[in-house]
């Protein structure tokens, strides 16, 4: 009767299994191997307890079976495989500060990254077969759309820039890049992988209104110098002419009225320089 046992390694160990595991009265082993990915993985050895000459009907079978064996262990090898590339691509995708998606030509999310959180408050399952579009800013889509045609022309990856929306209503800059790539069942499936920059938008919005609000304060003050220059010309022109006129006549109580209207004018533009002098409240710009 044959005896069959799992001898892992070269031959020559196995024949030291052998020689450890081989019972009495058993004198012929006939060592069958098991290929994995072309690779000798192992033995399954079948001993009798005389000598035997092994049919080739036999011998075939039994290498049929350690071959079904191998592809089983191929198999199970790359589950092993994938479930391994599957965590750490997880993890990787967990830790990722970029936001990643990928959507359909029908404009539908396929997939999103955890970030998409951090930086919009919605979970990516809220978002998976959403339309992407109803996320992005109306005044960007269309520059949007263009780079997604444009992509789909050229077949290379192109700059975006667009505000999408955050689950409490605000909207978030995002930066990045787009490419196209087509699946095995020849479907157009779109990539982004963008960072989030609301904060730098934000810290450029508040230098462009101090700096305007600087340049405002600058022409204000000089277009006030400069009616003040030509209000005391004016002044001085009237009381010349104030000389040349009797205090009873039409005229002169003309220029009187007209040198109370420069003296009110005077105070005015007096008022704005003031005011362009004052300094309003200080805005520190920090740099993180």
């Amino acid at each position: 009767m044959a005896v069959g046992k799992l001898l892992l390694g070269t031959i020559e160990k196995s024949k030291l299994q052998f020689e450890e595991y081989k019972p009495d009265r058993m004198s012929s082993m006939l060592l069958v191997p098991i290929i994995v990915e072309n690779r000798l993985s192992a033995f399954i050895s079948f001993m009798v307890n005389k000598n035997q000459y092994w049919a080739t009907s036999i011998v075939k079978m039994l290498l049929t079976v350690t071959s079904m064996l191998g592809r089983v262990l191929e198999g199970k090898q790359e589950e092993e495989r994938l479930s391994e590339i599957e965590e750490r691509y997880r993890i990787i995708c967990e830790n990722i500060s970029a936001l990643i998606y990928e959507i359909g030509e029908n404009g539908n999310i396929l997939y999103i990254s955890p970030s998409v959180t951090r930086i919009t408050g919605f979970c990516a399952q809220e978002l998976i077969e959403k339309c992407f579009f109803d996320l992005v800013y109306f005044e960007d889509r269309p520059k949007l759309v263009t780079t997604l045609l444009k992509t789909k022309n050229n077949k290379q990856s192109s700059e975006v820039i667009f505000r999408i929306k955050h689950k409490n209503g605000e909207w978030c800059w995002l930066e990045g890049s787009t490419k196209l790539y087509r699946t095995i069942e020849e479907e157009l499936h779109w990539v982004f992988v963008t960072r989030d920059i609301t904060d730098q938008r934000r810290l450029e919005n508040e230098i462009i209104e101090l700096n305007k609000n600087e340049l405002l304060t600058i022409v204000s003050k000089k277009i006030a110098n400069e009616i003040n220059n030509i209000l005391g010309i004016l002044v001085e022109e009237i009381t010349d002419l104030k000389r040349d006129f009797p205090g009873e006549s039409l005229v002169y109580a003309k220029l009187i009225k007209t040198e109370k209207a420069l003296e009110r004018a005077e105070e005015l533009t007096e008022q704005l320089r003031t005011l362009t002098k004052k300094k309003g409240p200080t805005k520190e710009v920090v740099f993180v």
